[in-house]
């Protein structure tokens, strides 16, 4: 199924339902200062689509987050600045 896109003006929050925030959770090394932490949530599932890199080497997050998404549908996502876990031999609950 295709679905036709239609860009608006505004932020992550402009369309109803739509919450969003950030958090300095110390994520990257260092860091005290600057938000490395973000949810966008909205009210109802909504559709969703993932674009992914095409390297051979893959992080966990990446297994997981196509698990997640194979019924088109989310509802909220969670983004985190300062680390990949790529290469993490036990980054998800995958054998």
């Amino acid at each position: 199924m295709i679905h036709q896109i239609t860009m608006i003006e505004g932020t992550v929050t402009t369309p109803k339902g739509f919450t969003a925030n950030g958090e300095v959770c110390g994520i990257k090394e260092g860091n005290t200062t600057k938000r490395d932490l973000a949810v966008i949530y909205s009210e109802v599932p909504c559709i969703a689509a993932g674009i992914y890199t095409r390297n051979k080497v893959k992080g966990a997050p990446i297994h997981v987050t196509k698990k997640h998404l194979e019924n088109g549908v989310a509802q909220a996502v969670i983004c985190n600045s300062g680390t990949a876990h790529t290469c993490n031999a036990h980054g998800d609950d995958r054998p």
